[in-house]
């Protein structure tokens, strides 16, 4: 396993920042990098992403 960590300020109330991320299944529509999310989301807890980082290759034949 790898660690991504990311620190952003987000210009919006914390009520609503954290509905947003209560939201895993619409994760993709702000970040399209993520594939599925899971979390308990209690403070100190892991949250484990599947992530696509590169565009997937498709071959042709």
């Amino acid at each position: 396993m790898f660690e991504i960590r990311f620190t952003e300020t987000v210009a919006a109330p914390a009520e609503k920042v954290w509905q947003v991320l209560l939201d895993t299944a619409h994760y993709a529509v702000w970040n399209p990098f993520i594939v599925a999310c899971k979390s308990s989301f209690v403070v100190g807890e892991p949250i484990f992403m599947q992530v696509q980082l590169l565009p997937s290759r498709c071959i042709s034949q």
